[in-house]
């Protein structure tokens, strides 16, 4: 039976008084194949409104992956690092949606820089040395890694619809940038990860990853479209072919991981 996100009081204010908190277009066809995983929560509440500052139609809503698990409280500069950087993604989308190219060109910096400062706090707990013997199991560092993983995700389905009708060279290479930042961190999460052992630390990982599996196929095709359907630079499509071979990567070392083959 798919969850349903519920309302959370620490975050509230996020939805109510950040109007720039959107996901493209492209996320939609990421959220709709990740209803069913109870690996991304989607919910009502996640129901955000685009172009704020117009009159608002009924093809301003779009249903988008909530990245973060309201019921899982995660360490605090993890929590911290992964909202900034999901805010950062979020005030580049605004700013190139609204041609507004120098905003546009300092978010997009931002944001690669809260990546490197986001995964560096997920790997921190990753690698944190938990004592077996300890009466109560620690859970950090699989909470962690799992939602900076869903964090990337979400964020390189947004990334990759951003190119569509760029042609500023500068705004083309900054989404190149970090789209290329998020997705080798997170392939450097994904290794991070593998190379635990399996039978001690890195056991507590392989039920929640199992079920992401199937994201990162999504993922691949999701990026296939943006080739075929959007309209790129070629500077753009450059991007977005490399994006999708990194891509196929992290869904070929998932797969062979935690894919779970009999």
């Amino acid at each position: 039976m798919t969850m349903l996100s519920k309302p959370d009081p620490l975050n509230h204010h996020r939805n109510l008084a950040a109007p720039h908190l959107v996901r493209r277009a492209v996320a939609v066809a990421l959220a709709a194949s990740l209803i069913g995983s109870p690996a991304l929560a989607v919910g009502t509440d996640r129901q955000l409104l685009l172009g704020a500052g117009r009159p608002l139609g009924a093809q301003d809503l779009i249903l988008v992956a909530d990245p973060f698990d309201p019921e899982v409280i995660l360490p605090g500069r993890v929590d911290a690092a992964l909202h900034r950087t999901l805010d950062s993604v979020d005030r580049s989308v605004a700013a190139v949606d609204d041609r507004r190219w120098p905003t546009a060109r300092r978010s997009l910096a931002a944001a690669r820089t809260n990546f490197d400062r986001a995964h560096r706090s997920v790997v921190r707990q990753v690698r944190l040395v938990v004592d077996p013997e300890a009466e109560d199991e620690s859970t950090a560092g699989p909470d962690s890694a799992l939602a900076g993983l869903n964090v990337e995700q979400v964020s390189v389905a947004v990334l990759v619809g951003l190119f569509d009708g760029v042609r500023r060279k500068v705004v083309v290479q900054r989404i190149r940038s970090v789209l290329a930042t998020a997705q080798r961190n997170r392939m450097a999460l994904i290794s991070t990860i593998v190379g635990l052992d399996p039978e001690e630390a890195g056991a507590a990982y392989a039920d929640s990853l199992a079920d992401t599996v199937p994201q990162y196929a999504d993922e691949v095709a999701t990026i296939r479209e943006a080739l075929a359907d959007d309209r790129l630079s070629r500077r753009a499509r450059v991007g977005v072919r490399a994006a999708l071979a990194r891509s196929i990567r992290a869904n070929t070392a998932m797969t062979r991981a935690f894919g779970g083959g009999e």
